[in-house]
């Protein structure tokens, strides 16, 4: 918690600073849409995830970064069948996925950041995150349990915009596609993030 207060705090202190700087970080709140086997474990969309960014301008329209951000999902089943050690047991189940993605990312942004007057536009963007992400999945069957993890490569494709604020301060939307590689005991997961931010330069 404090490190949250922290970044939040630097986002503050990024609206003293110049909107050409080559600098800027968020917190975003992300909501997930599960797609193929997540849906198939958990079809209920989740509004309980946030995340932590950073990008870097290399070039006029091109930042690089990385971000990282948690994700949980849970849902009940009632009467559903779930296989444990050869032996299918059937009843009420508690299901839930934890996902912690850790992903560096580049961007590509359609437009110039200031208009002719020095004022923040509207900057639609699109890119590419890779990296990994931690799987946690847990089911409960009355007092069993079952849990599995994984490292797992992952892909996210994202497209979205910066809305200024101010000079300094943006509100970031965007869609995300995180696609992750099955390895081990966890298959395949895949989930549309929405994510609502609050950026700001430094």
């Amino acid at each position: 918690m404090k490190y949250i207060y922290s970044i939040l705090l630097m986002l503050l202190l990024a609206s003293v600073s110049f909107a050409q700087h080559n600098y800027f970080s968020g917190i975003s709140y992300d909501v997930a849409v599960p797609m193929g086997n997540t849906a198939d474990y958990i079809d209920k969309t989740s509004f309980r995830g946030f995340g932590l960014e950073f990008r870097k301008y290399v070039k006029e329209h091109i930042t690089v970064g990385g971000t990282a951000s948690w994700q949980v999902l849970d849902q009940v089943r009632r009467e559903e069948s779930y296989e444990v050690n050869n032996v299918v047991l059937t009843g009420n189940q508690r299901r839930f996925l934890n996902f912690f993605p850790i992903l560096a990312n580049a961007h590509y942004y359609f437009g110039e950041r200031e208009d002719e007057e020095g004022n923040a536009k509207f900057l639609p963007f699109a890119g590419i995150n890779a990296g990994v992400i931690y799987s946690i999945q847990r089911t409960e069957l009355g007092t069993l349990e079952e849990e599995k993890s994984a490292w797992q490569p992952t892909l996210a494709p994202e497209a979205g915009f910066f809305l200024p604020i101010n000079n300094y301060l943006n509100i970031m939307v965007s869609a995300k596609y995180n696609y992750s590689v099955g390895m081990g005991d966890m298959e395949q997961q895949s989930f549309i993030g929405l994510r609502l931010g609050y950026y700001g330069y430094f």
